[in-house]
């Protein structure tokens, strides 16, 4: 602390206008893994293990919402600790839980019925089965929680051993089927399942990093111990913290390995204590960044190399970034715009489709989507991850790509694999996965993903859907309902009525019908898909869809000319800007950067609308590149 209050009296070449501050930043749980992933080379996630994320203005890398306790620390440590095990081939693979509900999307049962909202009744002769992806070959142990025993399929194979409700199996890398049956000279004629779980692998030894000169960068057996490992700590500090350290920052690590090794320690595990103790601190956890106390500032070229790396990547810069950064040479605008440029052409920009595709465009509620079971009996979580992967090619494709922002709702050329083909009713004989036009599902707003993760689990929901395009897509998010509004009711009289004629009852009401009318519009629209997303010529209550609608005097019928309508609007480029403006710079857009948008906006128009022109735009802009104190 006492060297950060220090470093705040640097001064820096002052900025025209304030360019407003921005609240630290921590790093976000994917952040954390992307680092992970950049320093070690490591396929673990590391920042799973923390509590999840909170957002704020739909984001997850934004401090003010950002908090970390002792939970977190604890979590992260034990993340770390992982990572470091693989680093140095110690311990055994750490054991994973994957757990079902018998009664969830994910279990497939042959009969049966939900009982009592929270188990399934499996009926005579029927099995209730579902699918895990095993990382590792190894033994793993199988348990159903039932009422009674159950006999045991394991890729459609009867099991050879005794029925009971817990098996010891082992399992090649890949997917497997597991299911349990009602055994028909057992108690009862059901067995009760409550829920399926795949624990494992058991006492696997941890395979060494595939790449440990990425961090070893020495032996100490030929340069002598304390030497390697003060150029082991130098090296990997300034990749995790993003700059050159301090030479009494690399004494203070080479202490703790002084002290693991003056416990009888041997040298690796002296490293492993400095290198914990670096993924430990602040300066790897938060993106600091220091200005005067008083008055703004440019940054300097290690934070503008943060802030690019974590624009573009949602990680950390690499050594070419970190060594334009020391020199100074990210001062100078061709060479910033070179580093943009390169960067979004390297494969770790797809962490800008991963982190601003998931949180703007919907991408991470589809792995959030689930269709109830037994209302959808097609839905599950091979079709659920194969939706996810063709929304994310059609967000890269426009993200990374050379294709218009207005694609993200007007293209209707997608690639499909054949889970997907089936589930839009294609045929499933034709050569999958392939490209296919689809003219009834523009743009993201008519992939199966999208419109499931905006889905209840038993039916759709028109306010859900309407009210996130009006969020994330025109930047006019509805405001939350009054109190006391009456959940929608069916006809007094029995009769069956539509979707459409129950969210009338809403727009009857002043209260609600400022809202609803914009969102109710917008929502109905999409009624022609199921929560799955499937197509359908009956809604939810057997009465014929109707897609019909205006918005803002403009009329029509489908997602088709709705996708239109949208797309000309101003509002959603000027909500692309916003979105990405916020996320880079980590702040909204206010008054003082009217000037800036307005950039921003004749950058997209002479870009012919492609994103990467509002990237580079955004990353030569003043906000991006100057900061202040509170």
């Amino acid at each position: 602390m006492t060297a950060l209050l220090l470093l705040l009296s640097c001064e820096r070449q002052p900025a025209p206008t304030n360019p407003g501050n921005v609240v630290i930043r921590r790093l976000s749980r994917a952040e954390l893994d992307h680092a992970a992933r950049d320093l070690f080379g490591t396929t673990l996630r590391p920042g799973s293990e923390l509590p999840a994320d909170d957002f704020a203005l739909g984001l997850d890398s934004l401090g003010p919402a950002q908090t970390f306790s002792a939970l977190h620390l604890e979590a992260w440590e034990r993340g770390v600790d992982d990572v470091l095990d693989e680093l140095f081939g110690e311990g055994t693979l750490p054991v994973t839980l994957t757990s079902i509900e018998a009664e969830g999307p994910d279990a497939r049962p042959t009969s049966g019925a939900v009982r009592e909202g929270n188990a399934w009744a499996l009926w005579e002769e029927g099995e209730i089965a579902a699918t895990f992806f095993v990382q590792t070959a190894g033994t793993w142990r199988f348990d159903a929680l039932t009422e009674g025993r159950a006999a045991l399929l394991v890729d459609g194979a009867p099991w050879a051993g005794a029925e009971a409700s817990s098996w010891t199996l082992a399992l090649d890398v890949g997917r497997h089927e597991l299911a349990v049956a009602w055994v028909p000279d057992g108690d009862g004629d059901e067995l009760i399942v409550d829920r399926l779980e795949l624990t494992g692998p058991l006492d696997a030894p941890r395979p060494a990093n595939p790449n440990p000169g990425r961090v070893l960068s020495c032996d100490p057996a030929v340069i002598g111990e304390p030497e390697c490992a003060e150029q082991v700590v130098r090296g990997f500090v300034r990749r995790a913290w993003r700059r050159d350290p301090a030479p009494s920052e690399v004494a203070d690590l080479l202490a703790v390995y002084g002290v693991a090794r003056g416990a009888g320690g041997d040298w690796s595990e002296g490293i492993r204590a400095a290198l914990k103790g670096a993924l430990l601190s602040p300066w790897f956890l938060y993106r600091v960044e220091l200005h005067p106390v008083e008055g703004a500032s440019r940054l300097s070229g290690f934070e503008l190399a943060t802030r690019l790396s974590f624009a573009l990547w949602a990680s950390l810069p690499d050594d070419r970034l970190l060594d334009l950064a020391a020199a100074g040479s990210l001062d100078d605008p061709g060479v910033l715009r070179a580093e943009a440029e390169r960067m979004l052409l390297d494969p770790r920009a797809d962490g800008l489709v991963t982190e601003l595709g998931g949180q703007w465009l919907g991408l991470r509620g589809v792995g959030e989507a689930s269709p109830s079971r037994e209302r959808f009996p097609a839905w599950d979580a091979a079709l659920r991850d194969a939706l996810e992967r063709e929304m994310h090619a059609d967000l890269a494709e426009v993200l990374l790509g050379d294709r218009p922002l207005t694609d993200l709702l007007l293209a209707t050329d997608t690639t499909l694999e054949q889970r997907v083909a089936t589930h839009y009713g294609l045929d499933p004989d034709d050569a999958w996965p392939a490209t296919a036009t689809l003219a009834d599902r523009p743009g993201l707003l008519g992939r199966g993903g999208w419109l499931a993760a905006t889905s209840l689990p038993d039916r759709t929901s028109p306010v859900k859907r309407g009210a996130w395009v009006l969020d994330h897509l025109l930047c006019a998010p509805p405001p939350p309902p009054p109190e006391g509004v009456p959940p929608l009711t069916a006809d007094p009289d029995g009769a069956p009525t539509s979707l459409r004629e129950q969210l009338e009852q809403h727009r009857s009401d002043p209260a609600c019908a400022g809202c609803h009318v914009r969102m109710d519009a917008i929502g109905l629209a999409f009624e022609g898909f199921d929560a799955t997303g499937a197509a359908r010529t009956l809604d939810d209550r057997g009465q014929p869809v109707d897609t019909r609608g205006e918005l803002d005097g403009r009329p029509f019928d489908g997602p088709p000319q709705l996708a239109v309508i949208l797309a000309e609007d101003p509002a959603f480029l000027d909500c692309a800007i916003t979105w990405t403006f916020t996320r880079a710079v980590g702040r909204p857009p206010d008054e003082r950067d009217a000037d800036v948008v307005d950039e921003l906006r004749t950058a997209l128009a002479d870009g012919d609308l492609r994103y990467r022109a509002l990237a580079l735009a955004l990353v030569d802009s003043r906000p991006f590149r100057y900061g202040s104190s509170p």
